[in-house]
C-alpha cells in the first residue's frame, strides 16, 4: 500500500477523483495504485505528483515496501 500517496490525496484540496480525471483514469484505478494493485506509468506518476504539488520520488519512492 502506498501510504504516502494515500495521505497526500487525503489532505489535498483537490478530490482524488479529480486527480484520476487529470491522469485520464478512473477513481477505481487510482485506488488500485494506492493499494499496490496497479502501477502507473512514469507520465501518470508525474501528472499525479504535479496535481498534488509534490515530487514523484516523494509519492513513489523507488525502493518502497508494499505493506
Amino acid at each position: 500500500m502506498n501510504i504516502v500517496l494515500k495521505q497526500a490525496l487525503a489532505v489535498h484540496e483537490i478530490p482524488a477523483y479529480k486527480i484520476a480525471e487529470k491522469v485520464g483514469r478512473s477513481p477505481g484505478w487510482l485506488s488500485m495504485v494506492i493499494r499496490g494493485m496497479a502501477e502507473p506509468s512514469e507520465l501518470e506518476k508525474q501528472v499525479i505528483a504535479d496535481s498534488l504539488e509534490r515530487r514523484v520520488g516523494e509519492l513513489f519512492p523507488a525502493n518502497s515496501e508494499v505493506l
